[in-house]
């Protein structure tokens, strides 16, 4: 299961508005709400991810915005 681009505007609005600086995302499928999420939070905000992947346990990742690398 996907994110339509729709629902990414949404939650990119969303984001904005609360101004968010950290996010939970949990299951990630393509990445795709992850990456758009990463690049509407501040330079210093922090996003944490939880997923299972291929019947491991849960593990966390914490993805830190830098623009030099994006």
């Amino acid at each position: 299961m996907g994110t339509h681009p729709d629902a990414g505007q949404l939650m990119s609005i969303l984001l904005k508005l609360l101004n968010a600086k950290k996010t939970i995302e949990i299951g990630v499928f393509t990445g795709y709400s992850l990456l758009l999420t990463a690049l509407t939070i501040p330079d210093d905000g922090k996003v944490c991810i939880y997923s299972c992947i291929r019947g491991i346990k849960a593990k966390s990742w914490y993805i830190y915005r830098d623009q030099k690398h994006i």
